[in-house]
């Protein structure tokens, strides 16, 4: 169904006027016939079907003649594909064989083709594409998705090979690589956007971050083929090549055994060790704002050290600023008087360092209905396929078979099928050219039909009757846009999109509470800030979510948020409480607000119940006195231990707040920094604060609830480390779309804890991460001290490339292989879990064996590093995945550590 938009008639004209109160115009074009088909002649067509090549179409059962363009295909400036069995062009997209191009060059996607359901399925880089022939349905990691076109499945003739075709442009952006198509040459350009790397000689993984330059003085560095890199909103760059082969030109040297970096510029001398985020500065104490690294580069196989840039620019005297825009760490020699920084600098991914980039516990999570909305295809140009007869336009219409909520549809109606179009656009301003359509001089005036994005449609001939241009004046300046033709190209379609509002999720990470807002495209946000509300506003935004008013329970400061649409733009308000600074970032199309306590730090968000409160046995030997509320019981106590922050809640059901202000909290411990108390969503929360990691207990009384606080090892009898390998930047090894820190995480963590935090009184765990970040190996081993633990267990999956090894390993380490004082050491406790995983998982049996993995061999308690299975392997990797199968492992490992603690008391 369509509304025609054709000129008006006299004013008496009844029907014309109808119209009008609809807000619909319909006008007739008058365009110039010209008679000049058969100027095309029968000698054009039989040397175009002389010069193309036959192909037989399994969804119609027809043999045609394919004489249009057969694009070429380029991945990183090499060749892929094959001759014989070229791309083609359909209504302007180019459709290429999955196998040729996307399998079985170096591009190295998975890619598998159902013959019986006739469906492609194409993985890399974490994103599965499943498609069938025929259709422009598909799936995007399992969320319905619409194709510019349908794939199709064909025979060559000629060399007898049958091939199905996808979208080139659509497949290639989906798993991350860039593309381009170049409409001279008929080439299309794949290139890789991501980088090969490892971080101090870990697991290979695809970096898909901001690729910086760098400037120093105004001259840009020669970086080679390591850029800058963005490791938690900090720019790391190049050692040697930024700050010492640079016009800064400080000595510059690399200790391989103490891993120390050390740069000399004049009189200042600063020295950095990889993995550690102390610093020496002229032989004083600093602290960097992220840990130097190794990073070994495999597009050149060169491992380099990597810097903090602005802490190592500012401290050898230079001013440094990060420009987002340009994505350039901008390093200029300090003038007399300055400070130490520019004062003016832009974090590094757009808005505020102190947003920590992690998922956290989701709370909330709103998506928005994909059949809502769609994004440009970002197609053009539409090339010729053959040549066409000079036509001319008949009409142009609005479009309202094709309707979304965020974008417009005009078609383009000629008596000839369109020839070459392409388009340009600037400002509000798309304009189109059509090589063998003419018409008259004709504007269209299209505002004021409700929510439209174009103004105006204005068509004029090039003066020799022999083609047109078609100018759309936009409302907005804001847009993307694309064009396509239909089968028989006689109606040339232009869609125009504005940005939607796709996805808000709203969660507690490390640094606090967050909300994250994900759009199609960078999001503009008017932030506007009253009391205990914060409102966001994003213009030219709709909102796919629907309207939302939702209670958000359990954050710190978050209680309530309301996303609604009105005057063309998107509302996001959120309502808050508590004493809260606020931070925000940018990250391509995702906006991220944080709210944070003045001193946030990191957490765990783990919880435990209070069943059966011991009552207490002497009140003086506790250091925190908390007056008991009448009428309280066991189930309406929890607690909760945000270790990472160094505090801890206790949480009471119920509205407390004027009980706890007339009956005073009691603190006798040095450890503890404050006790504070606050009333969220009917519940009142108790929270204790320390200045280092503290373990505590729980009694009471009739009268009080008791709280006792000491170092872990004197509170607790039984204390592991547990240590979900890999994690953030970091992804461990990457087999059939998985990462494997998420493997570890879920096993570990958000199965394992069920287990590992039911009873503390008889085992109590301390996660090395909470949440999808990296953490040093360094730093991981050095844990397990921290909190005085008895026993560490560090989770992995195992990968041999191009093999078919499976199985179960526990590593221990002979240099830290000596018995604690109950008699334990890392082999055996080692070959307890060896034997016990096996045995309940039902996986190979590949022994214990020994080797100097940090985690492992710089522990100072018996300490093992477990890798569970294969991802390598098909079928092991779809074990670990499994659900079943993860709990079966968290469980075991649960049950292996309590026997062992039985045996080997601590």
């Amino acid at each position: 169904m369509s509304f025609t938009m054709r000129k008006l008639g006299p004013a008496g004209n009844t029907a014309g006027n109808n119209l009008l109160t609809k807000h619909i115009r319909r006008i007739k074009v008058g365009c110039f016939m010209i008679a000049a088909v058969f100027l095309a002649g029968i000698s054009a067509t039989t040397a175009e079907a002389a010069s193309g090549i036959k192909i037989y179409n399994y969804t119609t059962a027809k043999t045609t003649t394919y004489t249009g363009i057969r694009p070429k295909v380029t991945y990183n400036g090499t060749s892929i594909g094959s001759s014989s069995t070229p791309g083609i062009l359909v209504n302007g997209i180019a459709l290429v064989p999955y196998d040729d191009i996307f399998k079985s060059s170096k591009i190295g996607a998975e890619c598998t083709y159902n013959e019986k359901k006739n469906t492609v399925t194409i993985k890399k880089n974490g994103t599965t594409i499943v498609m069938t022939v025929g259709s422009k349905k598909a799936t995007r990691n399992g969320s319905a998705v619409t194709l510019p076109v349908a794939p199709v499945k064909l025979k060559y003739v000629a060399s007898g090979k049958t091939k199905v075709l996808v979208p080139s442009r659509y497949v290639a952006e989906a798993v991350g690589l860039g593309y381009t198509w170049n409409s001279k040459t008929s080439v299309i350009s794949i290139k890789k956007d991501t980088l090969t790397l490892a971080y101090n000689g870990g697991a290979k993984f695809e970096y898909a971050g901001t690729k910086g330059k760098v400037t120093v003085d105004g001259e840009e560095v020669e970086l080679g083929s390591m850029p800058g890199i963005i490791t938690n909103n900090t720019a790391m760059l190049q050692a040697e090549a930024v700050f010492s082969d640079s016009e800064i030109a400080a000595d510059y040297s690399y200790n391989k055994t103490t891993k120390k970096v050390t740069l000399k510029k004049d009189d200042k001398t600063l020295v950095m060790t990889i993995g550690s985020k102390k610093a020496s500065l002229n032989n004083k104490t600093v602290q960097l704002d992220a840990a130097p690294i190794l990073v070994t580069n495999y597009e050149d196989n060169v491992t380099y050290v990597m810097v903090p840039g602005s802490a190592t620019a500012t401290s050898l005297g230079y001013q440094y600023k990060w420009n987002s825009s340009a994505k350039t760490s901008v390093i200029t020699s300090k003038k007399s008087g300055t400070g130490s920084s520019s004062g003016d600098s832009e974090p590094e991914l757009g808005g505020d360092s102190k947003v920590i980039i992690e998922t956290g516990t989701v709370i909330n999570e709103w998506l928005g209905n994909e059949a809502l909305y769609q994004k440009s295809s970002g197609v053009h140009v539409l090339d010729a396929q053959g040549s066409y007869a000079a036509g001319s336009i008949d009409s142009v219409a609005r479009d309202i078979d094709n309707v979304k909520m965020n974008s417009e549809t005009y078609k383009i109606s000629a008596t000839q099928p369109f020839g070459n179009v392409t388009s340009e656009s600037s400002g509000n301003r798309i304009t189109l050219t059509a090589e063998n359509i003419s018409c008259v001089d004709q504007s269209y005036q299209i505002y004021g039909i409700s929510g439209s994005l174009v103004n105006t449609i204005t068509t004029a001939g090039n003066g020799q009757g022999t083609g047109s241009t078609i100018v759309l004046e936009t409302i907005s300046s804001d847009y993307e846009y694309d064009l396509r033709l239909s089968e028989d190209r006689r109606l040339l379609y232009v869609t125009v999109y504005t940005n939607a509002l796709v996805k808000a999720t709203a969660g507690i990470n490390t640094a606090g509470d967050y909300l994250t807002l994900e759009g199609l495209s960078p999001l503009k946000v008017n932030l506007q800030e009253q009391e205990n509300l914060i409102t966001l506003e994003l213009p030219g935004t709709v909102n796919s979510l629907g309207e939302i008013g939702a209670a958000v329970n359990g954050m710190q400061f978050m209680n309530y948020i309301s996303i609604s649409s009105a005057n063309n733009k998107t509302q996001i308000i959120i309502s808050l409480t508590g004493e809260y600074v606020y931070y925000f970032m940018e990250n391509g199309g995702s906006y991220t607000i944080s709210f944070q306590s003045e001193a946030s730090g990191s957490g765990n968000t783990g919880g435990s119940g209070m069943e059966g409160i011991p009552t207490v046995a002497d009140p003086n030997a506790y250091e925190i006195v908390i007056p008991r509320p009448e009428g309280i019981t066991a189930e309406m106590v929890s607690h909760e231990d945000f270790y990472l922050s160094k505090y801890f809640v206790i949480r009471i059901l119920g509205d407390y707040g004027d009980f706890y202000n007339a009956n005073i909290i009691e603190n006798s411990s040095n450890q503890v920094k404050n006790v504070t108390v606050s009333v969220k969503n009917n519940i009142t929360e108790i929270k204790v604060s320390t200045s280092v990691i503290q373990g505590y207990e729980l009694a009471w009384d009739s009268e009080n609830i008791y709280v006792n606080v000491g170092n872990p090892g004197e509170v607790y009898d039984n204390i592991v480390v547990l240590d979900p390998g890999h994690g953030g930047a970091a992804p461990g090894a990457q087999y059939y779309g998985t990462n494997e820190k998420d493997i570890n995480f879920k096993i570990l963590y958000t199965i394992g804890k069920q287990y590992f935090e039911s009873d503390p009184s008889t085992l109590k765990v301390y996660y090395t991460r909470t949440a999808d970040y990296d953490i040093p190996l360094n730093d991981r081993a050095a844990f397990a001290k921290q909190v005085g633990a008895d026993l560490f267990v560090s989770l992995h999956a195992n990968a041999l490339k191009g093999s078919s090894a499976s199985g179960t390993e526990v590593y221990y380490s002979k240099k830290n292989n000596s018995a604690n004082s109950a008699g334990l050491n890392s082999q055996t406790l080692a070959s307890r879990l060896q034997n016990n995983l096996v045995s309940s998982l039902g996986t190979a049996n590949r022994g214990v064996k020994s080797a100097d993995f940090v985690v492992i061999y710089k522990n100072t308690v018996p300490a093992v590093l477990i890798e569970l299975g294969f991802m390598s392997n098909k079928a092991e990797h779809d074990r670990l995945t499994d659900e079943a199968f993860q709990t079966e492992a968290a469980e075991t490992i649960y049950e292996t550590l309590l026997q062992v603690f039985a045996e080997y008391p601590s």
